[in-house]
């Protein structure tokens, strides 16, 4: 196994899984993993003066995939306007000099709309459901136009979304990805739409497999999957850029799902760093299998020269 170097305040599930497995933390020039701070990653990266080692916790061009708003310019910049419209019909990147009008015709297409940042927290979240609301918001600091999927698909009289955690590989040229078998559920609260922490109660369950397979709709787990795996793939190109060959780069993403009450699933948004923050035993013991998972997918990664 190798040494590891990092510049960030790891996760305790990180720390768990460096420690049991001996892992011990050396100077970047001695590394073979790197653990890096998302902030500034792909600067640090260009100009190190270190060679890059075999591993790589973080990729150059990750915030364009996982940035709410960035995601969605670069799948324009590749597919075009209306290429990227029907891969990711439910969200588009606000343009600061368009945006009232953008907003304003989302409104009149989809009735209700949520406004977000770039930032992961609720603050940066709007919900208009108006014309006239418009001008009472500080548009400056949202990022992204999302509709409001709905009605959607509910368990125990709930409305809820599906948190992915994924795993994503660059390396010579080639993207891999792939995902954790157990799948989060994020509740609303009763008759709420906006999913969160802060609905869970312990009388409801905390992942999809813990239902029987009629609960659920038929197939939703391959039609989410294969929705997912188009946008990466229209992003391989930017993914590849800044990627010296001879390294793996990789990192742990989660991505966000509801499902229409017709029973199709919508991905919503990519996140950078998704929550590792437990809600309780069971959830605080599958994330640290999820980082284990994680660091095992890492160095057995099927990338190959």
């Amino acid at each position: 196994m190798p040494a590891y170097f990092t510049n960030r305040l790891l996760s305790r599930q990180q720390a768990i899984w460096l420690s049991n497995h001996h892992i011990e933390r050396v100077g970047p020039e001695q590394a073979d993993l790197w653990i890096l701070e998302s902030k500034g990653l792909r600067t640090w990266l260009a100009t190190t003066a270190w060679p890059h080692p075999r591993y790589v916790v973080g990729i150059p061009n990750f915030i364009q995939l996982a940035g709410k708003a960035a995601l969605w310019v670069n799948m324009v910049r590749g597919l075009g306007l209306e290429g990227a419209s029907r891969l990711m019909p439910e969200s588009q990147a606000l343009w600061p000099s368009k945006a009232y009008a953008q907003i304003g015709e989302w409104l009149d297409r989809h009735g209700r709309v949520v406004l977000k940042g770039d930032r992961q927290k609720r603050e940066a979240l709007c919900v208009l459901a108006h014309r006239y609301e418009i001008p009472l918001v500080d548009l400056s600091r949202y990022k992204l136009v999302q509709r409001v999927v709905w009605p959607l698909h509910q368990v125990f009289g709930r409305h809820y979304s599906l948190r992915f955690w994924l795993f994503l590989a660059v390396g010579q040229g080639q993207v891999t990805w792939s995902f954790y078998p157990r799948v989060r559920l994020l509740y609303a609260a009763t008759n709420g739409f906006v999913s969160g922490n802060e609905y869970y109660s312990k009388d409801l369950p905390l992942f999809a497999d813990q239902f029987t397979p009629e609960v659920l709709p038929p197939l939703w787990l391959r039609h989410a999957l294969g929705k997912m795996d188009n946008i990466l793939g229209a992003l391989h190109s930017t993914l590849t850029l800044g990627c010296h060959q001879g390294s793996v780069y990789a990192d742990l993403f989660g991505a966000d799902v509801v499902i229409g009450e017709e029973g199709v699933p919508y991905v919503l948004e990519f996140n950078r760093n998704p929550s590792m923050e437990p809600l309780q035993a069971e959830d605080a013991s599958v994330k640290e299998h999820v980082m284990g998972w994680f660091f095992e997918k890492l160095f057995g990664s099927g990338i190959k020269s």
